[in-house]
């Protein structure tokens, strides 16, 4: 077990990192940061992972003020949209977060939202992930947008739906917070948006 001086309660890992108890617990429970509970059912995380995530926030790149990063997550659970809400909470609180719950929802916002980055589940019920990106990419209305999968499915898995369109990265479930780092990392800047090519044309 780690030395005690290496190791944080829920509320002061919540106060370095900014967010709220319930966030850092959602974060434990998703293994975003290593913890682990005592036998008296309270959670201690390691300060090294705590730093992890305060590091991967300073990485990304701040936000331009006059502008507000619009960001679309197609995902049916529950759980997992309280995942995502934690997960921007600590890397990007300043993003217009929209959640769509299956892959019809999610033509429709898009065209809405004009999301800068989308992030898809792919086993949904109603139109699946993978339905809803071929559209995307046949009918060139990405708009520019980052687009990645994040799924629990394997490769074999996801062959068998019929694969996921050229051009977008997979990433498994639940996104890390570096993950999610490096895709917040790619997204062009608003500005330039509007003249990228559409999902899966380059």
């Amino acid at each position: 077990m780690a030395a005690s001086e290496e190791v944080l309660g829920t509320q002061e890992a919540a106060r370095l990192l900014g967010v709220s108890v319930r966030t850092v617990q959602l974060w434990v429970e998703n293994g975003t940061l290593d913890a682990w509970k005592t036998p008296g059912g309270h959670r201690r995380i390691l300060r090294s992972s705590v730093e992890a995530a305060l590091r991967a926030r300073d990485q990304v790149r701040q936000p331009d003020e006059s502008h507000r990063l619009r960001v679309l997550v197609v995902e049916d659970d529950a759980a997992m949209q309280s995942y995502y809400s934690a997960l921007f909470e600590i890397l990007r609180p300043d993003a217009d977060l929209t959640m769509a719950a299956d892959g019809f929802e999610g033509l429709v916002e898009l065209g809405k939202v004009a999301p800068a980055l989308m992030l898809v589940d792919v086993d949904m019920p109603g139109m699946d992930g993978i339905t809803m990106l071929r559209r995307i990419v046949q009918k060139e209305i990405g708009g520019g947008a980052t687009i990645a999968v994040v799924t629990g499915l394997n490769e074999q898995q996801l062959l068998e739906r019929g694969g996921v369109p050229a051009g977008i990265s997979v990433y498994g479930k639940p996104l890390s917070v570096d993950h999610l780092g490096e895709l917040l990392a790619s997204v062009a800047p608003p500005d330039q948006q509007a003249v990228l090519p559409a999902a899966g044309a380059r």
